[in-house]
């Protein structure tokens, strides 16, 4: 993971802005704002999932992710 890459997305989650809120699992296991390779073993990072709000954009659109918006409605499945 390129360090630079990663402190540039860590900027613009600082600047976005994130709900007083507890993010956890529905198991109750607490969430990161981010997990990164070191979360997932055998993963090239960038080319398979990217940085929230940056190209591919499979982490969302938002460089917060959705933690800023409290109603936004998104369909899901899995």
């Amino acid at each position: 993971m390129a360090d630079s890459e990663f402190e540039r997305w860590r900027e613009h989650y600082r600047g976005a802005g994130e709900r007083d809120a507890d993010f956890e699992t529905l198991s109750g296991e607490p969430l990161d704002p981010l997990y990164t390779p070191e979360s997932v073993k055998n993963l090239d990072y960038e080319r398979d999932l990217g940085y929230p709000g940056h190209y591919p954009m499979t982490r969302g659109v938002y460089h917060s992710m959705y933690r800023g918006r409290l109603w936004t409605m998104r369909q899901f499945a899995g």
